[in-house]
């Protein structure tokens, strides 16, 4: 969904309620499109270890045949980071995006794929440090 921001929108230097909550009720109008029946969202849940480390795991082989982000159909994908049995956070991305800028991180020397990981570690993924988060927006 493309939203259009108006000058005054953009421009809003001045605390203004009405175009800040305009701004805002586009933001809720994105969130909902995502639960309509035309997005799919792949999600994925980290549990604890996120918060000791600082990784996620982003699996994309199991058992050496294409699994998680190399097979998904998702539009978006989703990260739920729970800590001591709560929900803390989660992280919402366009598959498209992610794919694209986890190969550039990896061309980059930034991040490593071929990690071993998931159940009995037969999954290769990338252990993502989310200190790198910001890189995924670019």
């Amino acid at each position: 969904m493309n939203y259009i921001h108006t000058k005054e929108t953009m421009l809003n230097r001045d605390n203004r309620f009405d175009l800040d909550l305009a701004e805002g009720q586009l933001g809720e109008l994105h969130f909902l499109s995502l639960a309509s029946e035309r997005c799919k969202i792949e999600v994925k849940t980290e549990i604890d270890i996120w918060s000791r480390t600082g990784n996620i795991y982003i699996e994309y082989e199991s058992r050496g045949k294409a699994s998680g982000l190399s097979v998904t159909e998702s539009n978006y994908w989703a990260i739920n980071l729970y800590k001591e049995d709560e929900g803390y956070s989660t992280i919402v991305l366009q598959t498209k995006k992610l794919k694209k800028n986890l190969k550039r991180l990896v061309k980059e020397g930034k991040i490593n794929k071929g990690v071993k990981g998931g159940d009995d570690m037969t999954s290769r993924g990338i252990l993502f440090p989310l200190t790198l988060l910001h890189e995924l927006f670019k």
